[in-house]
């Protein structure tokens, strides 16, 4: 029967062979496993291609060879009973000239075909003796594609590979199907590296020694996308499905569907019980099933991972940024996975960790069962951070905080159905988030877990089943973080001062006509507000009937608003009268004698959309935060312009201690700009799912380098404050993005209400301090 299939087999072929087919044995390549026939085979390659391409066939036999050239047009068929021998003296340059048993580079329209075998034979003793270490990069890789187009691979197998198994290398159009791999014997003996585009790999049989499916990106300038690999099962004594950990230029359009992940059958390198103690004594396990890592400064984006059953595993799911080049610059986004069922060896969980300057953003995990061995007590101290390590599971050590999915430095993330079953009970939470901006947990099942099912550690936005998960300390929401003065923008003009966690003193004119867009508490605790209507300074005096009194005021002439004013010295004051003209106006207090006016430029007459905030500099130079030229604009003490700093939708400013200016925006972000106008650190809290409705009035800058940001909440429209998830009034915000307190109180006892101005009790402004050029 064995003979009537190769005869079938050869005749079928035969049919179908051209005019341009070469057999090996016709070239004088003999199979016999001994005599080396590399050149025979060559020129069987060789011929084919010079005639225009075609099949170059290998009988049944055992043909030893070093390295051989692929050509263009060649198409390299292996039949039933071929073998391709790969030469066992890897460190002779004469047998492989180029580090691969089969090479090809910058070629077209090529490939192989079986069901022969291709077998390196680093698993002999001719070639182990030779005494190869781990990462040795003179080892044979068993094939190797480089920069080559339209090349189809099916129906053969690789095994015993020197080094990698099957590279491709910056290719584009490239198919794989029905391929069987089984590299055992080395160190790096990856199954398939991929860092090529336009790529399908389907219905092949992978057991390798380290990675099994592995995307690499090795050039900055090449972008292996458009990938899709599908109905394979994949041993790995590594990684099974990987991205990274070469990401130079990262990838993209990724699409992964219907693999089995399962343990190899033996393993001669990576003996993980030695590494891990909570594994059992020769047990053959991987690392992580799926392994996404971005450590080069590469992006990763548009990934779709589904369909996939795995065992034989430590972590399940591994998604890492990683800072080993040091500039900052990989991102990994828009990543799906879904229907993972996952049976895992030792206790280190689904794992999301970005860097603290680069989140990971946009992450969906549904229907993912994930069963891990268990019995760990809680961790007490929050996970290290490894920003330049190798990236892999184990890079933030053995132990993790969570028991089921660990997520550090990302921004909306959602988790639907996940089931996370412990063997034996378990101590920790099922699920951590640790400086997350959203995370959306629905629909948690847990088995064995004793710890809670979500735990918050300085994150925000993190919910389950749409019911908010505070952290436990920080960002703390009360009034007892900052003693601050606080002025609201509303129907009702409200201002206070907490102190120690509680409203020492209170401003309240539910007739106050217009809104108090601005206001400033000086060092001798008078207050100097704006509020659209008219201007006035307000002493506070605890005792008295209204607890307060007015100095002196102003009403803003007809058609004319102000919503900004700072003192100079004892007895001047300073603010913008909005309108037509636009005008910087000083006067006298409390005489209000006029010293001094000039126009601003102006782009209309309309008085409400001008701007909202300026300040005075040490230097004696005014900084308008111009909202019709979306701007920061400085001025001289005689309306002369000095600079312009785009800042679009411009709503507050400040000048920093550094000389730097800290500007804010009603779109939700601050920027610091340095003395030469650059950039140097913005913050975007509109882009925090956590957090809506954000339109920033100010931002100022802590003495500890934080920077306080209010959130204006628009009480004049029909919008009302939802009680079970109230706006936030102000961030403080560190300056790598973590926020470490959130103020919302709507209601009594202390309903704040909207934030126009938050300014901490211990920064008063010193009034006799102030200049505007050369009036004091």
């Amino acid at each position: 029967m064995k003979q009537l299939i190769v005869l079938l087999e050869f005749l079928v072929f035969s049919s179908m062979a051209s005019a341009n087919d070469v057999v090996v044995t016709n070239m004088g390549a003999k199979g016999d496993g001994r005599a080396n026939c590399t050149v025979q085979l060559q020129r069987a390659i060789d011929k084919c291609a010079e005639t225009g391409g075609g099949v170059v066939t290998l009988p049944a036999g055992r043909y030893l060879t070093g390295t051989l050239r692929l050509r263009s047009h060649v198409q390299l068929h292996l039949q039933r009973g071929a073998v391709i021998l790969g030469d066992t003296r890897a460190r002779d340059k004469s047998v492989y000239p180029v580090r691969a048993l089969i090479y090809a580079e910058d070629i077209e329209d090529a490939g192989i075909s079986g069901p022969g075998i291709i077998d390196g034979q680093a698993n002999t003793q001719a070639f182990l003796s030779q005494g190869f270490r781990l990462n040795d990069d003179i080892r044979p890789l068993g094939l190797h594609f480089l920069r080559c187009r339209d090349l189809s691979f099916s129906d053969f197998s690789v095994k015993n590979a020197g080094s990698w198994t099957f590279r491709l290398q910056e290719c584009d159009g490239v198919r794989v199907r029905a391929i069987s791999i089984r590299s055992l014997a080395q160190g790096n003996n990856d199954g398939i590296d991929v860092d090529a585009r336009n790529v399908t790999i389907s219905d092949c049989l992978i057991e390798a020694d380290d990675d099994g499916i592995c995307l690499k990106s090795d050039n900055p300038d090449f972008m292996p996308e458009n990938i899709s690999i599908t109905n394979c099962v994949i041993a790995s004594n590594c990684n099974p499905i990987k991205f990274g950990t070469a990401s130079y230029a990262g990838f993209r359009n990724v699409v992964i569907s219907n693999c089995v992940i399962r343990p190899t059958s033996e393993t001669n390198i990576w003996h993980w019980e030695n590494h891990y103690d909570d594994l059992p004594a020769g047990v053959l396990t991987g690392l992580a099933g799926i392994a996404i890592e971005s450590a080069d400064g590469g992006l990763i984006e548009h990934v779709s991972i589904s369909n996939i059953t795995m065992e034989g595993i430590i972590t399940p799911i591994f998604i890492c940024l990683n800072e080993r080049r040091g500039d900052g610059k990989g991102r990994i986004r828009d990543v799906s996975i879904s229907d993972v069922t996952a049976t895992a060896y030792g206790n280190i969980p689904c794992l999301i960790s970005g860097v603290p300057r680069s989140r990971i953003s946009d992450v969906r995990l549904r229907n993912i069962r994930v069963s891990h061995a268990g019995g760990q007590t809680p961790l007490t101290e929050r996970l290290a951070e490894n920003l330049n390590g190798y990236p892999e599971n184990r890079m933030y050590g053995r132990r993790n905080p969570a028991c089921g999915l660990y997520v550090r430095h990302a921004e909306r993330v959602t988790v639907e159905n996940l089931i996370v079953e412990q063997r034996s009970d378990d101590q920790r939470p099922a699920v951590v988030a640790d400086d997350v901006r959203g995370l959306d947990v629905r629909r948690l099942t847990t088995r064995g877990v004793k710890g809670a099912p979500v735990q918050n550690i300085e994150s925000t936005g993190i919910s389950l089943d749409d019911e908010a998960v505070l952290p436990p300390h920080a960002p703390n929401r009360g009034l007892d973080h900052l003693s601050f003065f606080y002025a609201g923008e509303s129907t009702k003009h409200r201002m206070y001062i907490v102190r120690d966690g509680r409203i020492a003193w209170s401003y309240f004119d539910p007739e106050g006509r217009g809104e108090i867009s601005d206001a400033v508490l000086l060092t001798d605790g008078h207050i100097l507000m704006a509020h659209q209507h008219g201007i006035r300074e307000v002493v506070p005096t605890p005792g008295t009937a209204d607890g307060y009194t007015v100095a002196w005021q102003m009403d803003t002439p007809k058609g004319y608003e102000i919503h900004s004013i700072q003192p100079i010295g004892r007895d001047k004051i300073v603010y913008i009268q909005c309108g037509d003209p636009f005008t910087c106006v000083v006067r006298e207090i409390p005489s209000l004698k006029l010293i001094r006016e000039f126009k601003l430029p102006m782009r209309d007459g309309g008085s409400h959309g001008q701007m909202r905030c300026f300040r005075l500099t040490r230097k004696g130079t005014l900084l308008l935060a111009s909202m019709q030229y979306g701007a920061i604009i400085e001025f001289d003490s005689y309306g002369k312009e000095l600079r312009r700093l785009d800042l679009p939708g411009a709503w507050g400013v400040e000048e920093l201690k550094n000389g730097n200016i800290l500007g804010c925006s009603n779109r939700g972000f601050a920027r610091e700009y340095d003395k030469k106008g650059k950039v140097v650190w913005e913050y975007d809290w509109s882009k925090n799912p956590a957090y809506k409705d954000i339109s920033t009035q100010k931002a100022h800058r802590l003495p500890d380098g934080n920077t306080l940001m209010n959130n204006w909440f628009n009480e004049w429209s029909s919008q009302r404050i939802d009680p079970e998830h109230p706006d936030v009034q102000a961030i403080e915000v560190t300056l790598d993005g973590r926020i470490v307190w959130e103020l919302s109180s709507w209601f009594p006892p202390a309903d704040l209400g909207p934030a126009t101005t938050i300014q901490p009790l211990d920064e008063p402004v010193d009034r006799t301090k102030m200049r505007f050029g050369d009036i004091k």
